[in-house]
């Protein structure tokens, strides 16, 4: 016989689990992403180089770049594309 194997199920253990704190559920946000003035970016990192994608509002494209492995080069690259959002924004539709 296995170890476990014709045992009673233990009412001890879903006490227990209901005594001990939850984590965090991430998969559940407490606010709606806005998409429309969200700046979405992926970072894939190695030792030789970081490719950043993006899901940019007011952009028709999505931006792919790769970068030198400095956060001071991906911080700038994200105001970059912060910035032109912010811009695109300010112009009339017809602008763009």
């Amino acid at each position: 016989m296995e170890p476990g194997e014709g045992e009673a199920p233990s009412l001890v253990e879903p006490a227990l689990e209901l005594l001990m704190p939850q984590h965090n559920d991430l998969s559940r946000s407490l606010l709606t992403l806005d998409q429309a003035s969200t700046l979405i970016a992926v970072v894939e990192m190695s030792q030789s180089s970081w490719l950043v994608a993006a899901v940019v509002p007011g952009f028709d494209r999505h931006p792919l770049k790769k970068i030198e492995p400095d956060q001071e080069a991906l911080l700038r690259l994200l105001r970059r594309w912060r910035d032109g959002f912010v811009s695109a924004r300010a112009k009339p539709d017809g602008m763009r």
